[in-house]
């Protein structure tokens, strides 16, 4: 036998099945449904959603143009970090709409802090709402993480910013109906630990996405 057909019996031999890369945009879709889902599922056990608050949601459109925002951004980041590891998939386009959304959402809760969006009141006030949000969002970046890392993405910055975004929309956005609503307590504890979760999300991804 010659020493190019070992060769190849010998890499032959080493071959793997090659996992196939499953589409950003379902296992987004996937992600922010079990996630929600769980994350709900837990803040209830905790204590029961606000009363009325469905009420809320139908008398007052701009509140629930809110809610719907927030677990819209929630997918277009998720969508939009999973896509950063797939070349082609037009990440920066679904950057546009994130970011888009963002900006949407900041204003509308801007313009809520001046002129709220529905009643303010004390109904419904979670004695440890911020700490939830820590702890909630803690675990969601691990899962987003863990998926990054799976893809082989790149821009780790992007990364963390994203899984940022992700993991406080969804903490954020099932507080506005769980906890009382009143807006600078929603900027003070469902909205601040964007800050210590998003440096949390840095130091992850540097430590455990691989740069390409």
């Amino acid at each position: 036998m010659s020493n190019s057909d070992n060769l190849i019996k010998k890499l032959s031999a080493e071959l793997k099945p090659f996992r196939l890369v499953r589409p950003s945009l379902g296992v987004a879709a996937q992600w922010c449904l079990i996630a929600t889902l769980i994350t709900a599922l837990v803040t209830f056990l905790i204590a029961p959603f606000r009363p009325g608050v469905l009420t809320q949601l139908v008398e007052s459109p701009r509140y629930a143009t809110e809610i719907a925002l927030g677990a819209l951004l929630v997918f277009l980041a998720a969508w939009n970090l999973l896509a950063l590891s797939i070349p082609g998939q037009n990440a920066k386009l679904i950057a546009t709409y994130t970011v888009t959304v963002l900006l949407a959402l900041i204003g509308l809760q801007g313009y809520s802090y001046l002129e709220p969006s529905t009643t303010t009141s004390m109904i419904g006030k979670r004695p440890f709402c911020f700490y939830e949000g820590l702890i909630y969002g803690f675990v969601l970046i691990i899962s987003l993480m863990v998926l990054a890392r799976r893809r082989a993405p790149f821009g780790r910055l992007g990364i963390s910013a994203l899984s940022g975004i992700a993991a406080v929309g969804i903490t954020s956005t099932l507080m506005n109906l769980a906890c009382m609503y009143e807006p600078y307590h929603i900027f003070t504890h469902h909205f601040a630990p964007v800050l210590p979760l998003s440096a949390l999300a840095l130091f992850l991804s540097a430590v455990f996405i691989r740069k390409i």
